[in-house]
């Protein structure tokens, strides 16, 4: 196994004697900008939780407290793409709300897929993680289809992983995590699809060449009306996103990504998710899945 550098993610806090408090004008300000940017709202019961996370700016710019790091903001448009990072929630594992692969598995690859064999004889399958974060549910899209492809070699596959956050991008690239995924993956998908670090990298895990040349990253942001994909994908899943929205923007971006999909083609929400209220040309099939109607 050839050598790849490891990745750490700063949690450090404030060391300098003193927490410097969110004022109520910097909660404005960066609530206001990162609705704006992202689509996120932030209510004043979130101002803890932002005080926590841009924390860690104010000590990467030694600035002494927010009001000092919204005038930041204002002169360094650079710095909101780092604002934006550091108040996304990147929550993520390998399989997670599991029924949704078993569903994939099913209802789109033993089903669709196999019926309609000659509309998917001429293209790959075409997925899209529309919030992959660290690219956990990437490559769990990617062993499920390695998986139905080796089984059935005339099909092919592409995964689209995408996140506004670029840090947690640069993690899903690498594909490497630590010992602890172990837990979260069932056995039978490890062999083939891991490799083991050994050295320095001793108690690191790498996703196999064979899944990673089958996939891409990009930086994505879910408001943006005018960035759209060059192809239309069979499947999205976008799950627990939506809960960080207010209903205009969920009903934007659930257009966005309807107009994406093919005919017939599945969006996965989070359980905890629903497009009640939302105007949409989506059929809702249960437990958070919808197909587009034709």
């Amino acid at each position: 196994m050839d050598k790849f550098t490891d990745f750490k993610l700063d949690f450090d806090k404030l060391s300098n004697g003193k927490t410097p408090q969110l004022s109520h004008d910097a909660y404005e300000y960066i609530s206001k900008l990162i609705r704006s940017k992202a689509g996120i709202m932030l209510e004043e019961n979130k101002k803890i939780m932002i005080q926590s996370r841009i924390s860690r700016r104010l000590r990467a710019l030694s600035l002494e407290d927010y009001d000092a790091y919204v005038k930041y903001l204002d002169y360094h448009p650079d710095e909101i793409t780092h604002c934006v990072n550091a108040l996304t929630t990147n929550k993520t594992d390998f399989f997670r709300e599991n029924d949704h692969f078993d569903y994939l598995k099913r209802h789109f690859l033993k089903g669709t897929v196999l019926h309609h064999a000659v509309r998917y004889h001429e293209r790959p399958i075409f997925i899209w993680s529309a919030a992959c974060s660290m690219g956990h549910e990437v490559y769990t899209l990617a062993m499920i289809m390695q998986e139905f492809c080796q089984g059935n070699p005339q099909f092919d596959y592409r995964i689209l992983g995408t996140d506004i956050d670029t840090e947690v991008l640069k993690v899903a690239e690498k594909g490497v995590y630590k010992t602890d995924i172990l837990s979260q993956i069932p056995p039978s998908y490890l062999p083939g699809n891991f490799e083991k670090g050994s050295g320095q990298n001793k108690g690191l895990f790498r996703v196999s060449e064979n899944l990673r040349e089958k996939v891409k990253f990009r930086q994505h942001n879910l408001i943006d009306t005018t960035a759209v994909f060059p192809m239309k994908f069979d499947v999205i899943f976008l799950r627990n996103v939506l809960i960080y929205f207010p209903p205009d923007v969920i009903e934007l971006v659930i257009n966005k990504l309807s107009k994406q999909l093919h005919s017939k083609g599945y969006l996965f929400i989070g359980h905890s998710e629903t497009l009640n209220g939302i105007k949409h040309d989506l059929q809702h099939l249960g437990s958070a899945v919808y197909q587009k109607k034709i």
